[in-house]
This record gives structure tokens, sequence and C-alpha cells, in this order.
């Protein structure tokens, strides 16, 4: 059971405790403090009554006359209604004075009373009384309220501030935050507060990433475009350069295309998911058939890439397509950038159980400022690490390796480079049959 539950148990508790101390201690103004432990009126009275059935009157010890300590007065009445010590007595005899009659050895008969101590007024007694039972419920009820508006403004006061909270986001202003408005609280509703105010900073983000794509989007579109209208008013203008248009209003649609369907692959792993359904794959043999093709073309360009990978197989269901966009798009990433002549050096392992692709190229690096944003969409580094494309490449990449679980990190190469390394979580190596 979480904090507030204790909390709730410890408040009403007190509240409890609070009412019956409350009431004890009225009882307690209103009664002797000393006495009442030894023995009670009943026990008084019996105590007097023996000794006058063994002794008589000598037999009352003088500690039941007029002893301060006691709660209540002793009173001796004989069969005449006299105090046999002379003292007040009341009018009449009531059950609430817990009378006693007893008889004496000479044969004398007395009624012995218990009467609380009080004031005298007029030559008659008048005792002190308990305190009603109204009084004592009352003081009950006043510490329960208390402890019950306390508790409740405990509670209320952080809701109220929810509610609010709510209310401004619900207004579009995604910056609110609550946890302030907490305090030092370590409970549940803290926590809520905090969940609250995680929820907000990731719908911030989330909107944000969204109008600045949107924004990118919008600024990649606008130059194929134009270049296209161009392409077209130069064709109308000189037919017979038609042929020349046509190839260049074909590469740029084909840009385009490539532009939209990486924007549909990007928003497909953004919302957590992936187009293409889960099958299983030997990831070795995946990864080994990549950097084939990645090999080819870095020797076309007068480089070189080295694939060491396992001698194991390494099953698992993946969505295939994600994730060969994302091991395709970091290794043709190292060709396209290492030095010519170097090498990309690229091998697979398992990491505590995680299945692993590193690769490590000879190319310029990347500002230790840029290692994180170069993973944002249509990211153009200083360095122009980037280069021709769309940009979207390490962004697809890292997303590809969320969706499952995994992980995208770059680090720069001491010597000059980049390494790339791409984690996949619990996935074991298995021998092939």
């Amino acid at each position: 059971m979480g904090p507030l539950f204790w909390k709730f148990f410890a408040v009403f508790l007190l509240a409890l405790v609070l009412a019956a101390v409350a009431t004890g201690f009225v009882v307690w103004l209103h009664t002797p403090h000393r006495g009442a432990a030894v023995a009670g009126p009943a026990g008084l009275v019996e105590v007097a009554a023996q000794a006058i059935e063994n002794e008589g009157l000598p037999g009352l010890h003088p500690l039941f006359q007029d002893n301060p300590d006691l709660p209540l007065t002793l009173l001796v009445i004989d069969d005449s209604g006299r105090e046999v010590f002379g003292r007040p007595a009341p009018k009449e005899i009531s059950r609430r004075f817990w009378p006693r009659e007893v008889k004496a050895p000479s044969g004398e008969r007395f009624t012995v009373l218990a009467v609380p101590k009080g004031e005298r007024r007029g030559g008659h007694f008048r005792p002190r009384l308990w305190p009603p039972p109204v009084l004592t419920g009352m003081m009950g009820f006043l510490a329960s309220l208390l402890v019950a508006w306390a508790l409740a403004r405990y509670i209320a006061q952080p809701i109220r501030s929810l509610r609010w909270a709510f209310e401004q986001v619900a207004a579009g202003r995604l910056d609110t935050r609550i946890t302030p408005a907490m305090g030092k609280r370590r409970d549940e509703v803290a926590d809520l507060g905090r969940g609250f105010d995680h929820m907000t900073g990731e719908l911030e983000r989330l909107v944000e990433g969204q109008r600045r794509l949107l924004h990118d989007v919008s600024h990649e579109l606008r130059s194929p475009l134009a270049r296209l209208q161009a392409a077209v008013g130069l064709g109308r203008q000189n037919p017979e350069r038609a042929t020349a248009t046509y190839d260049r209003i074909e590469r740029e649609v084909t840009r385009l295309d490539a532009l939209v369907g990486e924007l549909l692959t990007l928003s497909h792993l953004d919302a957590g998911s992936a187009a293409d359904p889960v099958q299983k794959v030997d990831l070795e043999e995946f990864v080994a058939a990549i950097a084939n093709d990645a090999r080819f073309e870095a020797e076309a360009a007068g480089k070189r890439l080295e694939y060491r990978g396992m001698a194991s197989e390494v099953f698992a269901a993946v969505h295939a397509e994600p994730l060969r966009r994302a091991f395709e798009n970091v290794l043709r990433n190292a060709v396209k950038f290492t030095a010519p002549g170097t090498t990309v050096e690229a091998d697979t392992a398992i990491d505590r159980g995680d299945f692993v692709l590193r690769v490590a190229d000879r190319g310029p690096g990347i500002p230790e400022a840029d290692l994180e944003a170069v993973f944002t969409p249509f990211f153009r580094g200083e360095n122009g690490r980037v280069g021709e494309g769309t940009g979207l490449g390490l962004a697809i990449a890292r997303r590809a390796m969320e969706v499952h679980g995994g992980s995208l990190r770059l680090t720069n190469r001491e010597g000059g480079g980049l390494v790339a390394e791409l984690r996949l979580p619990g996935r074991k190596g298995h021998q092939g049959q």
C-alpha cells in the first residue's frame, strides 16, 4: 500500500485518538485527581460499611471522614437522618450517592453515603456533577471536525491545482507545469503531478516536433516543386529540349516520391509501429546481406568495407523492412563519408545478451554538440555530414531501433571518424542446426 493510504490511516487514527483524549480531558477536569484509581465510590462505601459492622463508628479511620485526597465525602446517616459527624447531609438519599445500610455491633443502624465533594450553599451540600454527555460528544465532534477539515484541505488543494493545469493544457498552453505547486509532497498525488508534467512535456515536445517537421517538409518540397515548374516552363519555351526537360522532371518526381516515402516511414515509426508484419529472421545473415551491398558501393567509390560477422545464427522476430532501413542507412552513411582509400569497419557481436552492430568509418566525424541533433529530421550539420539526401536517414534508423526496443548511438572515433552502435536488446545467439 502506498504512502497516501498510510496518511489516511494515520490521520483517521489521530482523529480518534484526539477525540478520546479530548473526552478524557474534559472528564478529568470534572473529576478529582486522586483516589479514583484506589477505589470507586461503591468500593469506598463498602470499606466504610465493613468497618462499621466490625467495630462500630470508632472503626472508621479518619481517612474516611474528611481527607482532602479523597474524591468523595463519606457520610454516615443514623436512623434520625442526622450525619453522625455533624456534617451537612443531602436532604434526600439518592442512588447516585451509592447508599449502603449497615448494622453496627451495638445494634444501631446507619446508612453510608459517598457524596462527590462540592460547594456548600445555604448549609446544604451541592455535589459536583459529572460533565453531561452532550459536552463530551461536542468535544469529540470538534476534534474530528478539525482533523477532517485539515485532511480535506490537504487532498483538495492539489486536486484543484490539477484541474487548473488541465484547463491550461486544454487551452493550448503546453508549457504548464504543476510540480512546483505540489511542494514537498511525497505521495501518490505528487506522483500524479509529476506524471502530468511528464505528459505535458512529451506533448509539448511532440507538438513542437510536428510543427518543425511540417516547416521542414514544406521547405524540402518547395525546392523540387520549383524545379519542376521551371522545367515545365523551359519545355514550353524550347520544345527542342523536351527530352532533357522530361529527364529533369522525372528526376525531380523520383526525388519527391522518395521523400514522401521516407516521410510515411518516419510517420509510422513515430507512431510506434511499422507498416510490415513481424517475421522471424536470422539477424546475422540479415546484416551480412546488407553489408555485401554496401561493400559493392564502397569499391565503386574507391573505398573498402570490412565486415566481421559471427559464426552463429541469431534469430529474432522483427519488422524486417524498418530494421533493414536502419542497418542500411548507417552502413551507407559510413561508406559515403569515409575518406577515399580508407576502410569502413563493421562487426556484429552478442553483448550482455544484446545483438550489437558496430560501424566505424574514417570520415570527418560530427561535432559533439550535434551528435544527438543529427537524428532530427532534415538536420544539416555544420560540417555538411548529411550531404545529399532527404535528411531523414538517421532519424528513420533511430526510430526503427526504438520500435524494436533498441537504440542507435553515435560517438566520434579517436583519430577521426565516427562509430555507430546499433543495439537490439535480449537477442540470443543460436547455433544453426
